[in-house]
């Protein structure tokens, strides 16, 4: 077990085939589809998506350790374009809220955002 994973997953995406991950990356559900108000952001329904893929592809590759090995960079990369399309998308809502107040109440916009963290530390983000 590799904890933290960000650097572990970063480090494994970046050696992924561009092309295979096109093949993963729409078999990886968006969190929170359905909540389209939210700004939350929740990561537990994209990780049971990444662990049934695994599980299906292992399945696939005839449960051989060596092929799924293969395909491992390819779904790391689509783990990660899909969690950073998700922040994203709920940060562009957040700041709208922050916009939409400001107008609102007649107070300047936010003029920084400070991402933090281990998640900040992903080169995608």
């Amino acid at each position: 077990s590799h904890i933290p994973g960000g650097p572990h997953l970063e480090a494994l995406a970046c050696t992924a085939d561009p092309a295979a991950v096109l093949q993963y990356r729409n078999r990886i559900a968006m969190p929170l589809r359905t909540d389209k108000e939210s700004c939350n952001f929740s990561f537990s329904g994209i990780k049971t998506s990444v662990a049934a893929l695994v599980a299906a592809e292992g399945k696939r590759l005839g449960d051989s350790t060596e092929e799924l090995d293969k395909v491992k960079p390819a779904i790391a990369a689509a783990l990660q374009d899909v969690c950073v399309r998700f922040l994203q998308e709920r940060t562009e809502r957040a700041l709208a809220r922050c916009r939409d107040d400001a107008a609102q109440l007649g107070d300047a916009m936010v003029s920084s955002l400070v991402v933090a963290g281990g998640v900040a530390a992903n080169k995608a983000v």
